[in-house]
């Protein structure tokens, strides 16, 4: 018979007071391993009548009473218990629990806020003869993405009102928001980005009074989420919005020495516009 068998035949469950006296007492006279012995078959006929077989298998092997029959089980069954036994330090879950969750949080890759791409293409070039040009030849997309530190929007904002329905409530959804972007970026010495910024502007309201229309002033802005160039792209998130120059704010200072940064903030054109 094995040695499975044995411990199962050999576990007799206490039925009353008397009997759980009558073991304590028996257990003074018995060697420390066998009073061990006593222990685990009581815990482990616990666990299997109320069905906690894993339970009553750890018992088992926490108790090391294979370790005549397999002299290294004593280690294997300290990391068994180790790996299968609820911590509080753990949130109360067992280390293997706690270790698949950072095996699935250490595999995944995260967004990072200061990887990101700016494209910024003017849908009409000005033809000012100036460093501005440089802008509307095909270099503004990455003269923008060079000196942009910080951009910040909200692509979507979604307005409603609560309409009463008896004792409750119901949303109604009124309209999608159009998109303001604020745009914060460096300059080169002789303010190429400030002059660009001015001639949008000027074209969309003229100094006669006119307004411009708006294929003179709108441009196409462009940001790509996760990923610094298209060539090492794979399926960041991005936003295409047609938009308009709204303000640009200046910061200057004789007691700070650092790099100028600008603002410049734009609007969506509208929500209906394409955005291919």
């Amino acid at each position: 018979m094995g040695l499975f068998d044995n411990v199962a035949n050999n576990i007799a469950l206490p039925k009353s007071a008397g009997a759980i006296a009558a073991i304590g007492q028996a257990k003074k006279y018995l060697p420390p391993r066998l009073g061990a012995l006593v222990n685990t078959g009581l815990s482990v006929g616990n666990k299997l009548l109320s069905g906690d077989l894993g339970g009553a298998a750890l018992s088992v092997l926490d108790s090391g009473l294979l370790a005549n029959y397999f002299p290294r089980v004593d280690g294997l069954a300290a990391l068994a218990a180790y790996w299968a036994t609820p911590t509080p330090l753990l949130g109360g879950i067992t280390p293997a629990e706690a270790k698949a969750i950072f095996d699935e949080c250490s595999a995944t890759r995260y967004a990072k806020k200061n990887l990101f791409l700016v494209e910024v293409t003017d849908l009409m070039p000005s033809s000012m003869e100036s460093l501005v040009s440089k802008l509307t030849a095909g270099d503004g997309a990455s003269m923008f993405n060079l000196f942009a530190t910080e951009v910040s929007y909200s692509p979507w904002t979604i307005t409603g009102d609560k309409v009463r329905v008896g004792s409750g409530t119901i949303d109604s959804v009124h309209s999608l928001e159009s998109v303001d972007l604020r745009l914060t970026t460096m300059d080169d010495s002789v303010g190429t980005l400030k002059k660009w910024f001015e001639s949008k502007a000027a074209a969309a309201t003229k100094r006669d009074g006119c307004v411009g229309v708006p294929i003179e002033y709108l441009v196409k802005i462009r940001i790509l989420h996760s990923f610094i160039t298209d060539a090492s792209n794979r399926g960041g998130y991005e936003s295409i919005l047609y938009m308009r120059p709204a303000s640009i704010e200046f910061d200057l200072s004789r007691r700070d020495d650092t790099v100028q940064e600008i603002q410049m903030t734009f609007s969506q054109f509208d929500s209906f516009f394409p955005v291919a």
